[in-house]
């Protein structure tokens, strides 16, 4: 869990183990008199995200920002071409058609897009 540092920039560090917590107490006790550093694991470079990782989540982000916005548009081509558009009160069965657009529009928003 903990990892502790030499003195010396060049030295590899230790890494503890974690199932014994007593050895861990004595080493951060040791640490702590002989003056080298206790560094947490969360503090630790080797968990940042390399540029291939971005580059993995971009391209997902992306590819699912645009199949969403795909799919809207397909339903109000469909909406417009097949059913006729949109009405108000003056057809209650084009009046209908607000309902699957606004559904995919509001799945979208709600998805995180």
């Amino acid at each position: 869990m903990l990892r502790i540092l030499n003195g010396a920039p060049t030295s590899r560090p230790q890494l503890l183990a974690d199932s014994d917590i007593l050895t861990d107490i004595t080493d951060i006790k040791m640490a702590l008199l002989t003056g080298r550093r206790v560094i947490h694991r969360h503090y630790e470079d080797e968990n940042e995200w390399a540029c291939g990782n971005w580059f993995e989540y971009m391209l997902v982000v992306v590819l699912a920002s645009l199949l969403l916005l795909g799919s809207l548009t397909l339903t109000l081509f469909w909406v417009l071409y097949y059913r006729k558009g949109f009405a108000w009160t003056e057809n209650p069965s084009q009046q209908f058609n607000l309902h699957p657009v606004l559904m995919v529009a509001g799945f979208i928003t709600f998805s995180g897009f």
